[in-house]
């Protein structure tokens, strides 16, 4: 008895997605907690500045690098889920295996890209911290965030690729 052709490719989407799942899970649950930190950080600033007219010092900076985190940490999941915003006029028309090449083909380019992106963000976190970049105020240093953009850009390039293996698993079948 022979394997089809397209199992190798959903045996791989599976081991990707076995490793991405809990990975952007986890990244998710850290982007809410980022978006808690700042609604809380939000609310006490506003009570201190109009009650005591004193806002909490600070406030902007953490909340600049709690946002950073919150859309790079959840981008996996959408990733990982197919929630990206896909424009399908035309190849919601497309045969089966048509579709399901143009869905790899799209895999691939958000494969590179997020990577790209990743890879760049790295290097650009690796020359702040040599250079010692802190923010105005609080004076943190920028390049652990910087490094987590990158990380979340590299998770989501990970879960697009579970994605290219699927598609092209469906895309190999008869």
């Amino acid at each position: 008895m022979s394997v089809p052709e397209h199992a190798w490719a959903a045996r791989a989407a599976a081991r990707v997605d076995a490793v991405a799942a809990p990975l952007c899970r986890w990244l998710t649950a850290v982007a809410a907690a980022c978006l808690a930190v700042m609604a809380v950080l939000t609310v006490l600033d506003v009570l201190g500045r109009y009650l005591l007219n004193r806002p909490l010092p600070g406030t902007l900076e953490i909340s600049e690098f709690a946002m950073a985190l919150l859309v790079f940490f959840g981008l996996g999941l959408t990733g990982l889920a197919g929630g990206q915003v896909v424009v399908d006029i035309l190849s919601e028309r497309f045969p089966p295996r048509l579709r399901a090449s143009a869905d790899a083909i799209n895999a691939l380019l958000g494969v590179t890209l997020w990577a790209l992106i990743a890879w760049r963000g790295g290097a650009q976190a690796w020359h702040l911290r040599l250079r010692g970049e802190v923010s105005t105020h609080l004076g943190l240093p920028a390049y652990p965030f910087l490094y987590a953009v990158a990380f979340g850009c590299a998770v989501m390039a990970l879960a697009l690729v579970g994605r290219l293996f699927a598609a092209l698993a469906r895309a190999t079948t008869r």
